[in-house]
């Protein structure tokens, strides 16, 4: 039986011949990863697409309804109506006051409206209705104009990392339009629910909530419905890299062990 024993001479060669063998073993692990994450990868990304077009979907009509809800709240002519209470038993016309006309409304279908003649006439709080609930309508087609610019269902914008941004941008717009219409309608129901109450005030001039009042609401509730939703789920990626991991060899990192 013959035995072959290396020289010294032949070790260093050895060494080295070992040391390319564990790197390129090593880059190929990390290749077969990366490869492996690339297949992956765009599964995930359409994945994640279809769930924020789909929330972007809902976002869109959420806004819609509560710009719908803004426009009658301001348009309609209907924030107060007159009270049937006590004394005041005649309801062959019912009084509507609005932001803009004070209309009246015969008991055969008939329907008279006037508008003020003077901004000084209508109380504080619907001073204040007028103008925040114009600046809720603009302000709400602006964040709808950028989440249509945003969604991910649009190519108006082909940066994926601007698209958050963007949609983030839209939810605050809906918020503050939320703000700005549920604020001037709160307003004017709390006044009018404290005249209401109040004994010094005849019974003819009372006035109760009119349906412009609720509309408002609903239409407040669902644009911080549509803002919350795209303020929690358009968040821009933090750090550029995309998303792409790397991946280290323990080998590499490991210390060498010299054997003989």
């Amino acid at each position: 039986m013959t035995h072959s024993f290396l020289k010294a001479s032949e070790l260093p060669h050895l060494y080295t011949s070992i040391t390319i063998t564990q790197h390129q073993d090593s880059r190929l692990s990390v290749q077969t990863r990366r490869k492996h994450l690339q297949n992956i990868s765009p599964a995930l990304q359409r994945t994640s697409r279809m769930g924020s077009s789909g929330i972007h979907i809902v976002c869109v009509g959420l806004g819609i309804l509560g710009l719908i809800g803004g426009i009658m709240a301001c348009v309609l002519p209907n924030w107060k109506v007159s009270s049937f209470t006590g004394q005041n038993i005649i309801t062959a016309q019912i009084q509507q006051e609005g932001l803009w006309m004070d209309c009246v409304v015969q008991s055969t279908g008939q329907q008279q409206c006037k508008a003020y003649e003077s901004l000084l006439i209508l109380s504080s709080d619907l001073q204040a209705a007028r103008a925040m609930t114009i600046i809720c309508c603009m302000l709400t087609v602006i964040g709808l104009l950028a989440l249509f610019a945003g969604a991910d269902f649009t190519t108006c914008i082909e940066n994926e990392d601007i698209k958050p941004k963007v949609c983030l941008v839209a939810g605050v717009a809906l918020l503050l339009s939320g703000l700005l219409l549920i604020i001037p309608v709160s307003w004017s129901a709390n006044n009018t629910v404290r005249n209401f109450n109040n004994p010094l005030i005849l019974a003819s001039n009372r006035r109760e909530l009119g349906s412009c009042i609720f509309i408002g609401w609903a239409g407040g509730v669902l644009l911080l419905l549509a803002g919350g939703l795209l303020c929690c789920f358009s968040r821009p990626c933090s750090g550029s890299s995309g998303g792409t991991a790397k991946y280290y060899s323990n080998n590499a990192s490991a210390p060498s062990k010299n054997y003989v």
